[in-house]
């Protein structure tokens, strides 16, 4: 995926993992420097890439004003998530981050008002004539069944769903779409499967010995530990994602 985003640009297997250190250090600092700041952070720029998959194999143009839109739709994703799951939602941020967030009191009304304004949102692409009315019927049914199990569902399963079903898969559709559509290919794909090992498998593992060595219970450090590293991992995941759209 670096290769396809970055075509001109030779990089060896060595500086590729080394930037990639980096960058996750230079997270892991920010976190030390700020939990709010770095949690809010976290929040924005996932927003913004959930929001992208969701619509990049639907907009046929680039623009900032489509980034803008994307990264709205995200947050109202993640507005649905965390408000119909308020009690779990405000457990992890007091356990990642020193933000003081009251508990609200949630109401059928609630659940209402969050469905209608972000089918609406989830609209606006046909009403202001960015995509065809066919794209309009699947996205309806994907923001009101995500919402329904935001609601039935506790924030854990909540995620879970929304992210291996709603999110990877079509993420992974569009990557390996890319990838076959480029000269740009793994040589084969035990070798992609052993990258995505290093690279995702063998930060949590090294949490759980973390977690292990110290005898510390999950929810006092393995939940906070887990959410640092995933937000470390993701960013550049992120931003490469967004150059090989930005490519396609």
């Amino acid at each position: 995926m670096f290769n396809i985003a970055n075509p001109d640009a030779q990089i060896k297997k060595s500086a590729f993992y080394g930037s990639y250190l980096i960058v996750n250090a230079c997270i892991a600092i920010l976190w030390l420097v700020s939990e709010s700041l770095a949690l809010i952070f976290f929040i924005i720029y996932s927003a913004w890439h959930f929001g992208e998959v969701e619509w990049a194999h639907i907009f046929s143009k680039r623009s900032w004003l489509i980034k803008v839109y994307t990264t709205v739709w995200g947050l109202f994703l993640f507005g649905s998530m965390f408000l119909l799951n308020a009690e779990e939602t405000i457990m992890v941020v007091n356990r990642t981050s020193a933000l003081d967030v009251s508990i609200p009191e949630i109401t059928s009304g609630y659940y209402y008002s969050i469905t209608v304004s972000w089918i609406f949102i989830s609209s606006l692409p046909v009403l202001l004539k960015w995509t065809d009315k066919k794209n309009f019927l699947i996205q309806i049914v994907n923001v009101a069944c995500l919402s329904l199990i935001f609601h039935v569902f506790d924030l854990a399963v909540s995620f879970a769903v929304f992210f291996f079903y709603f999110h990877s898969l079509p993420s992974l559709a569009f990557e390996l779409k890319a990838i076959d559509n480029k000269v740009v290919q793994p040589i084969n794909y035990k070798e992609l499967i052993q990258e995505v090992l290093i690279l995702s498998a063998a930060p949590v593992v090294g949490a759980v010995i973390f977690i292990f060595l110290f005898e510390k219970n999950f929810i006092e450090i393995g939940l906070p530990l887990l959410v640092v590293i995933g937000s470390a991992i993701s960013f550049p995941h992120t931003v490469i994602y967004t150059r090989v759209v930005n490519k396609a």
